[in-house]
Order: structure tokens, then C-alpha cells, then sequence
């Protein structure tokens, strides 16, 4: 789903200086490297469902990708796989694609506190 450029970067986005929590996902690409293809987890009181999206047809529908995220009662979808930027609420799920660093420049960004969130695309210089 996109690529930190750098170490600045990482510094920027981490800047009270604790590593983050990251979880490796497989995509389209990723043969045989033992990573799962959906991780769901809670920040707060939001159950976020994180997946390439690959899997889901995400490129056709958002029709599989809806189903998995109701199914672990998520409130949020993230996904990737297009490379396209997406911020799309259907049925109470936000579907969110933050495009790619790596193709478009962009990452995503999720602010949460309590039951709210949001989520945003920023698009690096």
C-alpha cells in the first residue's frame, strides 16, 4: 500500500520516538512470503480491517471488501492494491485506499479518538 521514502520521513510521522506497531501484509506480488492477507485490529474504540485488497477484487467492486469488513463488525476498510485514492462510506464502512508513495506520492493518515475517526490522503512534495 505505499512505501515510507525515508528515515525522515519515519522520524516525522513517529515523532514521539517510539517505533511503531507495523503489520506486513501480502499482495498480489507476494508468493510464498508467509505473510497473512487480512490483519483486524482496534485502536480505541474503532475495528479497523487491513488487507491489499487483492483478494476482494478490489479493482471490479467493493463488494467483497464490505462483506469481510461487516463480517469483523470494522468500521473501517483499508485496503490498496489500485493505487488509487478512495475515501468512500458504504453501509457504515469507510472504505479507504491512501493510493501509493511509491506510484503516486501519497500516504494515508488515521486520527482516532474514542468511537471517531478520520482518515486522510497526504500527498508528499
Amino acid at each position: 500500500m505505499g512505501l515510507l521514502p525515508d528515515r525522515e520521513l519515519l522520524r516525522t510521522l513517529c515523532a514521539d520516538g517510539q517505533k511503531p506497531d507495523w503489520q506486513r501484509l501480502a499482495g498480489n506480488c507476494d508468493y510464498d512470503c508467509g505473510a497473512p492477507t487480512v490483519a483486524t485490529f482496534r485502536i480505541e474504540d474503532v475495528n479497523i480491517y487491513l488487507t491489499h485488497g487483492h483478494l476482494h477484487r478490489v479493482k471490479y467492486h467493493y463488494y467483497g471488501l464490505l462483506s469481510a469488513a461487516q463480517q469483523e463488525r470494522c468500521s473501517i476498510a483499508i485496503y490498496g492494491h489500485t493505487h488509487s485514492e478512495d475515501n468512500t462510506t458504504i453501509d457504515g464502512v469507510t472504505l479507504f485506499n491512501p493510493a501509493s508513495y511509491r506510484y503516486c506520492g501519497s500516504y494515508g493518515y488515521l486520527t482516532v479518538d474514542g468511537s471517531d475517526y478520520s482518515l486522510r490522503t497526504i500527498e508528499l512534495p
